[in-house]
C-alpha cells in the first residue's frame, strides 16, 4: 500500500512543468439531508460541508480524554482515507476487501455486508438508505438489512488511471458523486445519472477528486486540475475560474465562513469566494500531499506529507497564520471540543489542544487506515493495539471514555 491515501499520486506536470487546480460547482437545490445531529455522523466529514469537526459532542471532552480507550475492534480491514458512518446503534464502514458493512456499535458485530465493486470510500446515510462507490459503480442499499436498491456503473475519467471513486454525498434526493476528473449527479431512488460535469477539460491527464463539499445553497464543489480560466458563476456546472497554479487535485472541499477551502500538493490551501468564486492563496507554503482539512471555526487543520515527512498544522482560519505544527500524522485531522484528534500509525492516536498544540493524550498502538470520527462519547478510526504487518491497515476499532 502507498503511503497515504490508497489512490493518491502527485499530478503529471502541465503548461512548462506546472500542475493546475480546478474547482467546479454544481447547483443542487436548497436543503441539507446530510447533516450530523445529535449521536449521527452521516457523510464524509461529518456534514455537507466537509467540516471535519464534531460539533454536538458533549462526553469526549478536555476533561474525558485521559479515559480514551479501546472497547472494541471489528472484523475486516479499514480503507485509509475513509471513515465510519454512524446512526443511533448503527456503523456502517467500507473495508479493504471490497466490502461495505453495518455493525452494531455495542460490540462492532456484522448486522450485514453486501459486496462493492471496489474499494469503497466513505458511505452517506440519506434516510434509510446507505449509498457508496466502489470500482465506479454507485451502490445504494437498505440501511436496516443492506437489500440492493439499485447498483449502477456512473461516468468516470481517471486521468492517467490511477484516480477515481473519489467520494459522494447526498442533497435533496440526489446523488453527487466524484469519479475522477467526472462530477455527476444522479437520482437518489432508481441511480440514473442526470449530469455529468468534466473539470479536467483541456487536461484529460489529470488526476484529483476527494468528496464533493455541498454549500447552503445547494451547489457541489468539486476539486480537480484545470487549465482554463474563463469566469463562469459558480452557480453553473462549469468550473469556478481559477488561474494557473502548481498543484494536484484529490482534495475534499471544506466550506465554512462563506468560503471553500482546497489543497494542492505544490501550492498548498487556497480559499474560493461560495458567491463569486474568487480564489485567494490561503497558505500557499503548506506544501505537499494532504489529508482531508479540519476546522473548529476558529483553526484551519491540515495533514501533509513532503519529503518523508508527515505534519499535522493548525492555521488561523482568518488570516492563515501558522499557530502550530506537531510532525507523525497518518490520517486526516479531527477537530472536537477544543481538541484535535489525529492518527499517528505507530505512534498510535494523539490527542491534542487545538489552540496551543500541546498533547492531550496518546492512545499507544497503530493508528492508520480510517480516518477518527467522534460520535457519543465514542472514537471510530483505523486503530490496533497490536502490531499491524506493514502494506496492511488495522481494523475499525471503538474508542471511548
Amino acid at each position: 500500500m502507498m503511503d497515504g491515501r490508497h489512490h493518491r499520486k502527485a499530478g503529471k506536470a502541465g503548461i512548462a512543468g506546472v500542475s493546475v487546480l480546478a474547482t467546479a460547482v454544481v447547483a443542487l437545490g436548497a436543503g441539507s439531508a446530510s447533516a450530523a445531529p445529535g449521536d449521527s455522523w452521516l457523510t464524509a466529514r461529518g456534514s455537507d460541508l466537509r467540516n471535519g469537526q464534531a460539533r454536538n459532542e458533549t462526553v469526549i471532552t478536555k476533561s474525558s480524554i485521559s479515559r480514551l480507550a479501546p472497547v472494541w475492534t471489528a472484523p475486516g480491514l479499514s480503507v485509509e482515507g475513509t471513515e465510519a458512518i454512524v446512526n443511533g446503534n448503527a456503523v456502517y464502514v467500507v473495508t479493504t476487501d471490497s466490502k461495505l458493512r453495518r455493525l452494531r456499535v455495542s460490540n462492532g458485530s456484522i448486522v450485514w455486508t453486501t459486496t462493492l465493486a471496489g474499494r469503497g470510500e466513505t458511505p452517506t446515510l440519506d434516510g434509510d438508505t446507505v449509498y457508496a462507490i466502489g470500482g465506479s459503480r454507485v451502490k445504494a442499499v437498505r440501511a436496516a438489512d443492506g437489500d440492493p436498491r439499485f447498483n449502477v456503473a456512473v461516468p468516470r475519467s481517471c486521468g492517467d488511471g490511477f484516480v477515481c471513486d473519489s467520494g459522494l454525498g447526498v442533497e435533496s434526493g440526489r446523488v453527487v458523486v466524484g469519479n475522477g476528473s467526472l462530477l455527476s449527479v444522479l437520482n437518489g431512488s432508481n441511480g440514473a445519472v442526470l449530469s455529468t460535469t468534466d473539470v479536467a477539460a483541456a487536461d484529460p491527464d489529470s488526476n484529483g477528486g476527494g468528496t464533493p463539499g455541498i454549500d447552503r445553497n445547494g451547489a457541489a464543489w468539486y476539486s480537480f486540475k484545470f487549465t482554463g480560466t474563463a469566469p463562469v458563476p459558480p452557480s453553473t456546472a462549469n468550473p469556478v475560474p481559477v488561474p494557473k497554479v502548481s498543484g494536484n487535485g484529490h482534495s475534499t472541499a471544506l466550506i465554512t465562513g462563506g468560503r471553500v477551502f482546497t489543497t494542492g500538493v505544490n501550492q498548498g490551501i487556497h480559499a474560493f469566494n461560495v458567491n463569486t468564486g474568487a480564489k485567494a492563496d490561503f497558505a500557499p507554503n503548506a506544501i505537499g500531499q494532504h489529508e482531508n482539512l479540519a476546522t473548529d471555526g476558529t483553526r484551519l487543520f491540515d495533514v501533509t506529507f513532503e519529503n518523508g515527512v508527515r505534519t499535522l498544522t493548525a492555521y488561523n482560519l482568518s488570516n492563515g497564520a501558522v499557530v502550530w505544527t506537531r510532525t507523525g500524522a497518518h490520517t486526516a485531522p479531527l477537530a472536537v471540543n477544543g481538541m484535535v484528534i489525529v492518527g499517528e500509525n505507530r505512534d498510535g492516536l494523539a490527542v491534542y489542544d487545538a489552540a496551543s498544540g500541546a498533547l492531550l493524550r496518546r492512545v499507544a498502538g497503530v493508528a492508520r487506515g480510517a480516518d477518527p470520527i467522534v460520535v457519543g462519547g465514542r472514537v471510530f478510526v483505523g486503530f490496533s493495539a497490536g502490531a499491524v504487518p506493514a502494506g496492511s491497515t488495522p481494523p475499525l476499532t471503538m474508542l471511548g471514555v
